[in-house]
């Protein structure tokens, strides 16, 4: 067992809407563009490899990041990188 401390948490769908229902974070939709475009939360940004820099230099690093994605496996990667 690694006794490596997470930079991340993983909350459940309660608290994402608590969180997006007070305006109190930024959205972060790691899927697909099309899956993105077919549905989404509202006010998330679809990070891709075009605009990933762009929203790391100009991202709101006060606010809390909530990253999504089909399963969370690729957001859970996502929200280490971050």
């Amino acid at each position: 067992m690694s006794n490596e401390i997470k930079s991340y948490k993983c909350i459940d769908v309660s608290k994402a809407k608590e969180l997006i229902i007070n305006n109190k974070v930024t959205i972060a939709d790691i899927r697909d563009t099309g899956s993105y475009q077919e549905g989404n939360i509202s006010n998330s940004i679809n990070l891709t490899d075009q605009n990933i820099e762009e929203f790391l230099e100009t991202a709101d690093r006060s606010a809390p990041l909530l990253v999504y994605c089909y399963h969370g496996n690729n957001s859970m990667s996502a929200a280490e990188y971050f």
